[in-house]
């Protein structure tokens, strides 16, 4: 390492916070002071400013490529664990943002179930409160039908018996089609009967079998 100047002056040039005096023409080893201290010389830098010296070689100083070297090695590393932190952090907001997505979506479904829900309830809440109003106007009526209806059931039910037997009767295809068609006229009568009934009792039922079963917990 060296960080050698020489004297530009006719006359001495003294480095008084250095200790130093140049004589006319003379080259000297700053260094042989100290880096450090040299570096942070006020005469110094005003000789060199001024001309008063001029500076012929400086070679780098080792202590500080160490610590350039340190540093930058200190740089990367706080760069490393900053790009894996940020990773990390990317992965928890990903995984959070899954979750909440999740969250969302069952929250949606189980909205919608409770909405189907209280929709069923309501319905069947309206079927018994018609069958209960219609049981406190005509009770006897109203045991009359049900009556009907468990009979049209029963009918409809020998009705699709029949019909599964007929390919067994031995009779002919034509008059297996026949009597198909007749037990099919035969059946649409009856369900119409049974739908109009099961109306009759309770508008809000989809089928007479919600009419019955409402009749059913209501003990009619």
């Amino acid at each position: 390492m060296s960080w050698r100047v020489k004297s530009m002056m006719e006359g001495p040039v003294v480095l008084a916070d250095l200790g130093m005096t140049f004589t006319k023409g003379q080259i000297r080893d700053l260094d042989l002071v100290g880096r450090e201290h040299a570096e942070k010389s006020n005469d110094i830098r005003i000789a060199l400013t001024k001309g008063w010296l001029a500076e012929l070689n400086k070679d780098p100083s080792p202590v500080r490529e160490d610590v350039s070297k340190g540093l930058k090695e200190v740089a990367e590393k706080v760069a490393g664990n900053a790009e894996r932190a940020m990773a990390a952090q990317a992965q928890v907001i990903a995984k959070l943002e899954d979750q909440n997505r999740r969250l969302a979506e069952q929250l949606e479904r189980q909205a919608e179930k409770d909405g189907q829900q209280s929709e069923i309830l309501d319905k069947t809440t309206r079927i018994l409160d018609e069958i209960r109003a219609f049981a406190d106007r005509d009770p006897v009526l109203l045991k009359s039908l049900r009556e009907a209806m468990e009979n049209i059931k029963s009918e409809r039910a020998v009705i699709a018996e029949e019909k599964a037997e007929l390919g067994a009767s031995g009779e002919s295809q034509a008059e297996i089609e026949a009597h198909e068609r007749i037990l099919q006229l035969k059946d649409g009568k009856l369900e119409k009967n049974f739908e109009d009934i099961g109306k009759s009792i309770s508008k809000e039922a989809d089928s007479v079998d919600d009419a019955l079963a409402a009749m059913d917990e209501l003990g009619l």
